[in-house]
């Protein structure tokens, strides 16, 4: 039986093999303005009280930047290029990064998959959503400190813990 993970990667896949590409960086969605794009809802009074990227695949979405993200995270969003989103809410702390792989020295990087990360509060344990560009989703729960590979990620933000977290992919 397809679980609605198995259902989504099926999805994305159909998506893909509709495009010109043999991945997710090229696939575009005339439908879906906000596909892969993040949305940052931070827990503040003080502008900004939310941040939405460019389309993280060619854009800088900034992470890094203390001033881009000034306040504690309330919620994550990140929009598939299906009519699905990814959200992580009320965690301690939130954390995003790029994996990228280059085949030879002289060659670029070529992103391999989206890392969205959320530590539950009151624990040591870190929801992890990985986006493959081969259209895979994977939804894993790890160690803080183990959750990239077995060792520790860097860019941690701070989050506004909530005894009612979320960590799920929603239709939208």
């Amino acid at each position: 039986m397809a679980t609605p993970n198995n259902l989504i990667d099926l999805h994305i896949k159909k998506l893909i093999e509709g495009s010109k590409s043999d991945s997710l960086l090229g696939v575009y969605n005339k439908a879906n303005p906000m596909a892969f794009r993040l949305k940052v809802r931070f827990d503040t009074k003080l502008q900004p009280h939310e941040l939405i990227t460019k389309d993280i695949r060619f854009h800088n979405p900034q992470w890094g930047d203390d001033l881009t993200f000034p306040h504690p995270i309330e919620y994550l969003e990140f929009y598939l290029p299906i009519d699905y989103k990814l959200v992580l809410y009320g965690m301690e702390r939130y954390n995003f990064f790029i994996e990228a792989v280059g085949r030879n020295m002289g060659n670029k990087l070529k992103i391999n998959s989206f890392w969205f990360c959320g530590i539950i509060p009151q624990t040591n344990k870190v929801e992890i959503w990985t986006i493959n560009c081969n259209g895979v989703i994977e939804h894993l729960q790890k160690v803080f400190g183990r959750e990239y590979n077995g060792t520790a990620s860097r860019g941690w933000r701070m989050g506004t813990p909530n005894n009612n977290q979320l960590s799920q992919l929603l239709k939208i």
